[in-house]
This record gives structure tokens, C-alpha cells and sequence, in this order.
């Protein structure tokens, strides 16, 4: 079997109403790559797998997708490390299942990747790249990631997005450990840390129009929160070392001991 040049990692909570529309447009832009599209189902309710069973089974007929069955756990960011361990590609990216993410941009973020990039970030607030639908829960990202290139040397274009491309064996290097949304802030962050390459494009990010997210930002700021401090321990920005704020945060023992990039990944 020819390994795959990407691996697309979609969790669905139990089933998204564009779940269909996201794999369909999905499949017509990647149109000419080998590219695996994983699903995760978590299932909150026993007598709904019967029915999520039925769909999944319709999506991997007509798209050629392969679906994974979570009934005891839960979490976006659980849901995608389960699935990186199932991952064939080369390359792992998440996509959200709710049509926010711009997929035309997928294949120019895999030649980025095979190009030698070994990260690639889908960013929103860089020249050329937007939202559609400004809510405080995008203006709290677009405020993060400004204070992550602040006061870290995580200068990545867009912190928060998810929607990022991978080498397979960055995601092995990082070994994530966040369950929620800050899976992907982790991710970029380790990976900054490490030394690896970290290259950007563009995109337009739109506001979901059908059903609920489940991303709630009070919930989440703790989340979030522990990525921002553990970058200004351990990659604080040079403005931040000078004001004297470097200091008192590096003498933290939490976050004192560096990462070590294993010599069997491939840089």
C-alpha cells in the first residue's frame, strides 16, 4: 500500500450537520494527492451509534474515508492525538468538521511540507489572511496570538488556528498532551521549542453558520493560559528578558526543564 501524503484528522461529536459538505469539498481539493481522511466519532450516547454507524459507513463508500469510535472519552484535543496514533500519512492535519477552515489552502501547505517545512501554520492575521464572522471568541485568538509573539519568541502568525500541517514525526517529537482546543497551541509551541522549521500561509477563516461549537472561551482561557506561560519560561522574547519580567518566570520549576528532541526524529 502507497503511504499516504497526509493524513486528515476530522473529530465529530457524535454528527455535524456539514460533516458531508466538509469531506465532499475536502476530497475535491485534494483532488490529485493520496490523502487519508480520518474521522473520530465520539459518541455521547449508545443508541446513537447505530445511526453515526450508518453515516460513516455512507462517507467511507462515497469518499473513501476511515472512521474511529470513541464512546468513554471526550475532548477535541483527545480526540485528535487517538487519531494521530491511527495515522498513516506522512504528514497529520486536523480540520474542523463545520466548513470554518479554508481546505483549498491544503495543498499548498503540503508543498510547503514537502518543501522542507515541518510545520505549516493555516494563519488568519497576517497580510492576506482573515475571518469571516469577527465574534469575542475570534478577537480573544487574534488578541493570544499578538501576546504570544509579544512576550515569547512563538512567532507563528496565528497561535491558536488549528488548522496546522504536521510531519508525522513532529506530532511523535511533541507527544501532546492537551485534551481541548489548546492541543494546537501545545503542538506549535513544542515544536518552536525543539527547533523545528515553521512556515505559514494565509487563510480565510469563516464563523460557523449551521449548528453550536462547543469551544466555550471562559472555559478554555485556563487552557490556553498554560501554553502562554510555559512559552515566556521557557522561549521568552528578548523584550521581555530586558523589562526584567524573564527572571522571576524562568525560576519556576514547572516549566524549568527544557524539552530534548529525540536524535531518531528526522529534523
Amino acid at each position: 500500500m502507497t503511504e499516504a501524503e497526509l493524513t486528515v484528522l476530522i473529530p465529530v461529536l457524535n454528527w455535524e450537520d456539514t460533516l458531508e459538505e466538509t469531506v465532499r469539498r475536502l476530497r475535491q481539493d485534494v483532488a490529485g494527492h493520496n490523502v487519508e481522511v480520518l474521522l473520530i466519532f465520539d459518541v455521547t450516547k449508545p443508541e446513537l451509534r447505530e445511526e453515526i454507524d450508518r453515516g460513516a459507513g455512507d462517507l467511507a463508500e462515497r469518499y473513501g474515508t476511515r472512521a474511529l469510535f470513541r464512546t468513554d472519552e471526550r475532548g477535541f484535543g483527545s480526540a485528535l492525538r487517538y487519531g494521530a496514533l491511527n495515522a498513516t500519512g506522512r504528514a497529520v492535519m486536523p480540520v474542523m468538521a463545520d466548513l470554518s477552515d479554508e481546505l483549498s489552502a491544503i495543498p499548498q501547505m503540503l508543498a510547503r511540507i514537502e518543501e522542507g517545512a515541518d510545520v505549516v501554520v493555516g494563519a488568519r492575521y497576517v497580510p492576506g489572511g482573515k475571518i469571516v464572522g469577527d465574534t469575542p471568541k475570534q478577537r480573544t485568538s487574534r488578541f493570544y496570538t499578538w501576546l504570544m509573539g509579544l512576550l515569547t519568541n512563538v512567532k507563528v502568525g496565528d497561535a491558536s488556528n488549528s488548522f496546522k500541517m504536521y510531519r508525522r514525526e513532529v506530532w511523535t517529537a511533541v507527544d501532546p498532551v492537551a485534551d481541548s482546543f489548546d492541543l494546537s497551541v501545545e503542538l506549535v509551541v513544542k515544536a518552536v521549542e525543539l527547533g523545528y522549521r515553521i512556515e505559514y500561509v494565509p487563510v480565510t477563516w469563516e464563523n460557523r453558520l449551521i449548528g453550536k461549537s462547543t469551544f466555550r472561551v471562559a472555559r478554555e482561557l485556563r487552557h490556553y493560559g498554560r501554553w502562554l506561560a510555559y512559552a515566556m519560561v521557557r522561549m521568552p522574547s528578548r523584550w521581555l528578558i530586558v523589562a526584567g519580567l524573564g527572571l522571576p518566570l524562568v525560576l519556576r520549576a514547572r516549566y524549568r526543564r527544557p524539552l530534548q528532541r529525540s536524535a531518531a526524529v528526522g529534523s
